[in-house]
């Protein structure tokens, strides 16, 4: 899913073996991996966010302590580090070359 030039509102809905590809390009985006009923992408299916920059929000189910992040380098985009979004356990996201996320600045709880 591709955003255009403007602040874009990406909603992934994946399901669990979904893998999609979330681009919002320029300004500040929002990009929706969960809603008010539940986190998206749970089982085997996550959403790559492809273009991160750090004035972007992701929009999640649920309260922080339900999330953590982790880096490593799982070689999507170039070489740079990606950073991993897990529902308690589960991996729902990752954003691709980028390790500028902060769970209390970029995420939304809905």
């Amino acid at each position: 899913m591709r955003g255009g030039l403007g602040r874009e509102r990406l909603n992934g809905y994946g399901s669990a073996t979904d893998v999609d590809t979330l681009i919002g390009w320029r300004d500040s985006d929002t990009f929706v991996l969960g809603n008010s009923q539940k986190a998206y992408y749970q089982g085997d299916g996550y959403a790559i966010i492809a273009d991160w920059q750090q004035w972007d929000r992701i929009e999640l189910y649920g309260k922080i302590d339900d999330y953590s992040i982790e880096t490593t380098q799982i070689i999507m985009g170039n070489s740079a580090i990606d950073t991993q979004i897990f529902y308690k356990t589960d991996l729902i996201g990752i954003i691709q070359d980028s390790t500028q996320i902060d769970l209390a600045n970029n995420f939304i709880f809905v």
